[in-house]
């Protein structure tokens, strides 16, 4: 029979292993540096299309008379409405063409959507495209995207006029 005296001593004897064990050498250091999960694409900005396969991916958004080339597989990259909708078994999956007119989108943020789906930057663009965008990443889920706007305005400084 095991006395109140050895009970103790056992579980004194585990918490000290166990405190030894957890002790800081055995578990790096913490590191609360921001990392950002998604880096800047390294994708060349003077060159749009370089291959064969990059003409074949490309959709035109027509927004009224204007048009905006973008990358399809970049673009529904950004969330699963627009993954379904260029890639998937909606009509503008099979077309070269796509009328954004009705959209909600200016000619400015669809360069800018453009933009930043082959970059994933953000620190180029006006504060009137930023809040463009973040409506648009509301409307179509595009959730990393969202994020990183909402954290660009939350470190922007508000100008009254």
């Amino acid at each position: 029979m095991v006395m109140i005296g050895d009970q103790i001593k056992i579980v004194l004897f585990v918490l000290t292993s166990w405190l030894t064990y957890d002790s800081p050498r055995h578990h790096p250091p913490l590191d609360f540096s921001y990392h950002d999960p998604h880096p800047p694409s390294t994708f060349p900005t003077l060159t749009r299309f370089t291959t064969t396969n990059d003409l074949l991916d490309t959709v035109i958004f027509c927004i009224g008379d204007e048009e905006v080339q973008c990358g399809r597989t970049k673009l529904a990259s950004l969330s699963i409405p627009f993954s379904a909708m260029l890639c998937g078994g909606f009509a503008e999956s099979a077309t070269t063409r796509v009328d954004f007119s009705l959209n909600g989108i200016s000619v400015e943020g669809m360069r800018a959507l453009e933009a930043y789906s082959r970059t994933r930057r953000l620190d180029s663009f006006s504060p009137q495209v930023v809040l463009e965008l973040l409506s648009f990443s509301n409307t179509y889920c595009c959730g990393e995207m969202k994020s990183r706007l909402r954290c660009l305005l939350s470190f922007t400084p508000l100008q009254h006029r």
